[in-house]
């Protein structure tokens, strides 16, 4: 959802913009870690 879909649609429900980004940042995340491939961790060197 673009800022400007976000303020309209807030509008629209009376609701606010930020809220509506935050879930559909909390969408796109969910839906990035469900394509997220396999992946090894690996050690950290400390100074």
């Amino acid at each position: 959802m673009s800022p400007e879909m976000a303020v309209r649609v807030a509008r629209a429900t009376n609701t606010t913009a930020e809220g509506r980004l935050r879930m559909q940042l909390k969408l796109d995340l969910w839906e990035a870690e469900q394509q997220l491939p396999q992946v090894e961790r690996f050690e950290v060197a400390r100074a």
